[in-house]
């Protein structure tokens, strides 16, 4: 409702408001990943974005290029179709977007749609990734920071040490957890690949809190 109001309320184009939002959540997923992202960025407000990238934005110009805290020589690019959200993205579309996406020295990528892409392109684009690590999200997963959420619970993503202790604890093997899809919004987020767990902390007034854990599928 309040993203709603703020973009009824805004005066400016509103496909660089769009953009601006797309781009803010890409920022925090990012931090939230560990990835270096300056603060700048991070609460850069809307005049001070169309004031750097226009009124109407290239989303060419909104590529993002940055690198792991803790490892700066590994480095993620995050490129954004030149379509618009009126024009189908084929396979010779993706196949360029892609190579465009990926500078030499760079194994991951994130590639953001403006719309659906069938499942026959995003196979396609599986295959033709070949070893690079490869995510595409849609301009819509990303208005809002889905972490944000009221309804979503307190969550940490165990490291390997945290999940041998958990599994050691209950007498369980990994696949014995409840699961949660690699598509989950929530693991998608975060970039979760099968193996991973995420403790889950839901809060209740009445039950209190109540912790579950999730093995990513």
């Amino acid at each position: 409702m309040g993203s709603c109001l703020e973009m009824f309320m805004d005066k400016g184009d509103p496909e660089s408001h769009r953009l601006f939002k797309v781009r803010r959540t890409l920022l925090q997923m990012l931090d939230d990943r560990g990835f270096y992202v300056s603060d700048t960025d991070l609460n850069m407000p809307l005049d001070q974005f169309r004031g750097i990238f226009g009124n109407r934005p290239a989303r060419e110009n909104l590529r993002i290029i940055t690198q792991k805290r803790s490892d700066p020589s590994y480095k993620i690019s995050v490129a954004f179709s030149q379509k618009t959200g009126k024009e189908k993205l084929g396979i010779s579309d993706l196949r360029y977007f892609l190579s465009s996406a990926l500078p030499e020295g760079i194994r991951h990528a994130i590639l953001i749609v403006p719309e659906k892409v069938t499942s026959q392109a995003k196979k396609a684009v599986k295959e033709i990734s070949g070893d690079f690590l490869v995510e595409m999200f849609e301009e819509t997963d990303l208005l809002l920071n889905i972490t944000q959420h009221a309804l979503i619970p307190e969550h940490e993503i165990l490291s390997e040490e945290e999940k041998k202790t958990l599994l050691k604890k209950y007498s369980v093997m990994e696949h014995q957890l409840p699961r949660m899809l690699e598509s989950d919004p929530l693991a998608k987020y975060y970039g979760l690949r099968r193996g991973k767990v995420i403790k889950l902390v839901y809060s209740g007034d009445v039950t209190g809190d109540q912790t579950t854990y999730r093995y990513i599928w």
